[in-house]
């Protein structure tokens, strides 16, 4: 995907949980994270969609007419789990752009 390509999708997200969906770039990489939660290198799956290359974030974007966007975004939780459970992934929607 080129720069700009990915123009159109870079910037900050507001997910419905009160979270903060980032994408960025930096040289000709693209990534994502969430609040303080680590960054995820991305690739395009497909129009709109995204995956992180360590399979651990998938998303997909959808502009409207008046350039708003909507979606949805899961993610495996990287907060300290409770011992003995499983990471939990999260799937929540955008809220606003």
């Amino acid at each position: 995907m080129s720069p700009d390509e990915f123009g159109k999708y870079k910037g900050a997200y507001d997910l419905s949980n009160g979270k903060t969906l980032y994408l960025i770039r930096k040289a000709t990489r693209m990534y994502a994270r969430v609040d303080e939660q680590g960054e995820h290198e991305i690739t395009r799956s497909g129009n709109g969609q995204f995956q992180a290359l360590d399979g651990k974030m998938w998303m997909e974007l959808v502009w409207a007419n008046d350039d708003s966007v909507s979606g949805s975004l899961n993610y495996i939780d990287e907060s300290p789990s409770v011992a003995g459970l499983e990471p939990k992934v999260i799937s929540i929607q955008f809220a606003s752009r």
